[in-house]
């Protein structure tokens, strides 16, 4: 794989993780996630 087309992915990878992150903490802002154990997501 060339050098630029590897490079365009990971620029790719990282502004859709950065999107993941920003509406994770807007979830987060909005009292939208709830912790908890796998078994308290099951109940």
């Amino acid at each position: 794989m060339s050098k630029i087309i590897r490079q365009r992915l990971i620029q790719h990878r990282c502004a859709v993780l950065a999107k993941e992150v920003a509406e994770a903490l807007h979830a987060y802002q909005q009292g939208k996630v709830y912790r908890g154990t796998v078994a308290d997501l099951i109940e």
